[in-house]
């Protein structure tokens, strides 16, 4: 019988070599007769079921929560190695496992190994449980450095945390584990804070000489530098730093003789060309470099600071000039005033000065109303003629439509995307039909978009009688067609109303109208660009026919529908 035991003993034996024995359990799960990968593959699994419990962490009177899973991982492979040798410490412990028909249970403890990062997360997870350190600092008032205390704090003890985890971790009990902190020392101590004052003294102790180029430029006073002093912490030092743009206007106004401004490069139209004006660099000391040579100067014996000037860039320099790609004519476009008033005609001069010069890049949006701007009388506009509906009323800024028609039409020929227009109430015959269009301050504007690979220069050219934008940029293929369809929806005069809060109360007026029919109108327009197809869209216009209109004062009833004529448009 003996014999027979030994030789199932041996059989057994044999059967369980490299595997772990019966038995044996990691993380509560049994993992015998298993080996090789699969043994660690169980191992991981059992194991990281039990890291992805949270743990609860007890920090004074709070609690935090943990995944261990962020925290830890399991060695698989050093795991495994204890499971297969768990019950071989002996022949007899070993024959126990193999033979016994209910085996003693081993429970193997996985080896956990720390994730890289893992003590910096629980220091920022728990970083609100603690109090921060504050660093001692310096400050200057008036022109006197003080020092400012620092403060210990607390921080939790991330690495005994760790510790503490590990056995929940394994065990994936949930805690609670409490947190120890631990004092937290500022980067920056009283010592460090009153040996920077004594220096930021030394440095506020006389005024700073300063020379351009080898001349003398007056001196900026120990008030002047102190303004601009800071003693700032760097890398766990106290370390002084002049602010530039604080320093800058004291600096500026003792080298004034020596700066020059720069002039801009200029587009400049010769017949149909355009030519660049080259820029005039201008001369500056760099408020950057000038802080630096201060602050030097206030540590060095003789106490002077030697500043450089150097060429600076126009703001707008020939090189971007040139990238404009603006070369030559590529639209231009007249309309005639037609019967205006002084005033009319000077509120058309005033808008195209405002769009004279303007220059919009590819890419960018063009609006009347912000290139403008609003038509007030503190602005330099009179008093013209405006159009409520079939009704022509005096009005601040009139004559801002034929403005807006003159540009639309450069923007329609030139194929460009038209964002927004808005045609006039009734058709004004001196403007091409279905090709006009009305703006107002709040109200309509027009909106075209540059889709062209160049910029776009607006240049304006006007006289009494006629205004004319003419466009620069460069060529680019484009052809543009339009049909203008025929009237329809014809309407004939009829009587229409108009409440006007300018008028007296209880007022009425006749204003007999032109007698022109209203109708519908469709401009169609094509865009080609190297011969192919790139928009083909349609402008819709609605006018009103223009009949005689009964105008009426406030405080009385108005027939309906009527049309509303603004107050203080005067």
């Amino acid at each position: 019988m003996a014999a027979a035991g030994a030789g199932t003993g041996l059989v057994r034996a044999a059967l369980y070599q490299g595997k772990a024995l019966p038995g044996t359990r990691v993380a509560g799960s049994s993992v015998d007769g298993r080996g090789g990968a699969e043994l660690e593959q169980r191992i991981e699994a059992a194991v990281g079921a039990r890291l992805d419990r949270p743990v609860t962490l007890l920090v004074g009177s709070g609690r935090a929560t943990v995944r261990p899973v962020e925290l830890f991982a399991v060695d698989a492979v050093r795991t495994a190695a204890r499971a297969r040798a768990a019950g071989r410490g002996s022949l007899r412990t070993q024959a126990a496992a193999l033979l016994w028909p209910a085996p003693p249970v081993r429970e193997v403890v996985p080896v956990l190994r720390v994730k890289p990062g893992a003590s910096a997360l629980l220091s920022g997870r728990l970083a609100a449980f603690g109090s921060a350190p504050r660093d001692a600092a310096v400050v200057v008032v008036g022109v006197t450095p003080r020092a400012v205390p620092g403060r210990a704090g607390t921080a939790p003890d991330a690495s005994a945390l760790l510790r503490a985890l590990e056995p929940a971790a394994r065990a994936g009990s949930g805690g609670p584990v409490r947190v120890a902190l631990r004092p937290a020392s500022p980067r920056i101590d009283g010592a460090q804070a009153e040996a920077a004052v004594a220096e930021a003294r030394a440095l506020l102790a006389a005024p700073v000489q300063l020379r351009v180029g080898g001349i003398a430029s007056g001196a900026l006073s120990p008030a002047a530098l102190a303004a601009a002093l800071r003693i700032v912490a760097v890398g766990g030092r106290l370390v002084p730093r002049l602010e530039a743009d604080v320093l800058w206007p004291s600096l500026r106004a003792r080298i004034a003789r020596f700066r020059k401004t720069g002039v801009d490069a200029r587009l400049v139209v010769q017949g149909r060309l355009v030519r660049v004006v080259p820029s005039v660099d201008g001369l500056d000391v760099a408020p950057g470099r000038a802080a630096a040579a201060v602050l030097a100067a206030m540590a060095a014996p003789k106490r002077t600071a030697q500043l450089t000037v150097v060429a600076v860039d126009a703001p707008f320099s020939t090189e971007e000039a040139e990238n404009l790609g603006i070369i030559r004519q590529v639209s231009s476009f007249t309309t005639a005033m037609g019967t205006s008033s002084a005033n009319r005609i000077q509120n058309v001069h005033l808008m195209a000065d405002f769009i004279d010069g303007t220059i919009v890049r590819p890419g960018d949006v063009f609006s009347f109303n912000r290139i403008v701007g609003p038509r007030t009388a503190e602005r330099g506009f009179l008093v013209g003629q405006a159009l409520y509906g079939t009704v022509t009323v005096a009005s601040i800024g009139g004559g801002v439509c034929q403005t807006a028609t003159t540009l639309f039409n450069n923007a329609f020929t030139l194929g460009l995307p038209i964002l927004a227009r808005v045609n006039h109430s009734t058709y004004i015959d001196h403007y091409p039909v279905g090709r006009d269009a009305t703006v107002s301050w709040g109200g309509p504007d027009f909106v075209f978009r540059n889709d062209l690979d160049n910029s776009l220069l607006i240049k304006a050219r006007y006289t009494e009688k006629t205004l004319t934008f003419t466009v620069y940029g460069s060529p680019q293929g484009r052809r543009v067609t339009a049909t203008t369809g025929p009237r329809t929806n014809i309407v004939k005069p009829q009587l229409r109303y108009a409440l006007d809060l300018n008028a007296p109360p209880k007022s009425m007026q006749l204003s007999p109208g032109t007698g022109a029919s209203g109708f519908d109108i469709v401009v169609s327009r094509t865009v080609l660009e190297r011969g192919k197809l790139l928009r083909k869209d349609q402008f819709r216009s609605h006018y009103l026919d223009v009949g005689p209109t009964k105008i009426f004062g406030p405080d009385q009833v108005v027939p309906r529908p009527y049309i509303v004529i603004p107050k203080e448009n005067v």
